[in-house]
């Protein structure tokens, strides 16, 4: 396993540590260097450049197998592979779907091992907690249930779709958040990759994206946890957010027509009927005095109703286009 500017493992942190101690001549012309990081960077190059000279060997900078054999740091031949956690939507087989599709793409690369996520995700209202509790085992696990390796300081990416997203959303405020219980986890997350997101943040769109959005101002159906929101979890570095004009999940404004929506979705996927000032039940109760079996009724009827699922092809749930999405994951995981 080689040595290049920009690695950054646990062989480069011994390699420091040797060299430093029985080379430690070179600091006198190139600086010291240091032992308290795992970064190959440009001082660790001029250490090895200098190493190579004195030892009759081409000058590029690059640690070889042989090298390391040569310091007594045996070469790791099955470096760790970052892992890619992916959560489907609701009713979805989460093996299928855009963002297991694309992390079962990088897979088949070599880039890292896909986990999909299962939960119950055929609950009404949704049960958005079991797929949560069900990342949290996982995500703080040293070792998958697979076997999979993935020790402290293994890169990882997350990536959602729809109930998906709802999903992600809870587990990054409940557990990766500082002071959270696997905020310890957070200096290797790669980066988010997110379609059809009801948390997506206002404006939030992916760069291969835009050319299809003719109102870019908008944000997801979730009125109350949303990235960037006041209140809410930041938006993260390095994620990207995926939709389609009219996807109802994704795109939502600020008016009585967009409250209403996101009523209906507090309902559902919240599981909020009667909680928050834009809860459905105190909408319909402008009309007349519902019991909760009719404001659920109502809730049903419009979930299933033409405003939701009626389009063909249907923005939210037609397939996606993942070229752009790979391409952008391919390079997280570099």
């Amino acid at each position: 396993m080689a040595l290049r500017i920009g690695d950054h493992n646990e062989t480069v942190r011994q390699w420091r540590r040797i060299m430093a101690a029985r080379f430690a001549g070179y600091a006198r012309t190139l600086g010291p260097l240091p032992t308290d990081t795992d970064v190959f960077g440009a001082r660790a190059a001029a250490w090895q450049q200098e190493y190579e000279r004195r030892t009759g060997q081409p000058v590029d900078g690059i640690v070889s197998d042989g090298d390391l054999l040569a310091l007594g740091i045996p070469p790791n031949p099955t470096p760790v592979l970052p892992l890619f956690f992916t959560v489907e939507g609701h009713q979805s087989d989460m093996f299928r779907g855009p963002v297991a599709d694309t992390a079962t793409i990088l897979e088949t690369e070599g880039r890292c091992h896909h986990l999909p996520t299962f939960y119950n995700n055929g609950a009404i209202p949704f049960d958005n907690q079991s797929g949560v509790q069900e990342l949290a085992r996982r995500v703080g696990q040293t070792v998958q249930d697979n076997g999979v390796p993935f020790p402290a300081g293994t890169p990882f990416m997350l990536g959602g779709f729809s109930q998906g997203m709802i999903v992600l959303y809870d587990f990054i405020e409940q557990y990766l958040m500082p002071g959270k219980p696997l905020a310890w986890r957070m200096p290797d997350f790669r980066g988010g990759l997110f379609y059809g997101n009801p948390c997506r943040a206002t404006g939030s769109i992916a760069p291969w994206a835009v050319s299809g959005i003719s109102k870019p101002n908008t944000h997801g159906l979730d009125p109350y946890k949303r990235f960037g929101a006041p209140g809410c979890v930041p938006v993260l570095p390095n994620t990207m957010d995926v939709y389609r004009e009219g996807d109802i999940f994704a795109e939502n404004g600020d008016d009585q027509a967009s409250e209403m929506k996101a009523a209906v979705y507090q309902a559902v996927a919240r599981g909020h009927l009667f909680v928050n000032p834009i809860s459905l039940a105190r909408k319909i109760a402008g009309l007349f005095t519902p019991s909760f079996d009719e404001v659920l009724g109502v809730v049903m009827a419009i979930w299933s109703g033409v405003s939701f699922l009626g389009d063909n092809p249907n923005p939210h749930y037609s397939a996606f286009e993942l070229d752009g999405g790979i391409a952008w994951a391919r390079e997280r995981l570099a």
